[in-house]
């Protein structure tokens, strides 16, 4: 019988991480897959950090989730972005 880890492309090794554990930090985003949750979707992301650490995010942010499903949509990863939030609002540059 096949294994659930052996289905998905992401490395789900560090996807406990939220937006805020890279807020401020340059990023450089490989990859996104958008997922159907329990409140809409909500986007997955691979990104790596000015220093080299590679970061798995998971956000349903919705901003976050529009703006990435078009960069899947039209396939032109990589892309970089700076998350920052105001308040409860999540928002990049």
């Amino acid at each position: 019988m096949a294994r659930l880890g052996e289905y998905g492309k992401i490395d789900k090794s560090q996807a406990r991480e939220t937006l805020d554990d890279i807020l401020g930090l340059e990023v450089e985003i490989t990859e996104a897959e958008v997922k159907a949750g329990n409140f809409g979707d909500y986007v997955r992301f691979t990104c790596t950090d000015a220093r080299g650490r590679t970061h798995t995010v998971s956000t349903g942010a919705f901003l976050i989730v529009d703006a990435l499903q078009d960069v899947i949509a039209q396939d032109k990863f990589p892309v970089s972005a700076r998350f920052q939030k105001k308040g409860r609002t999540y928002s990049f540059a």
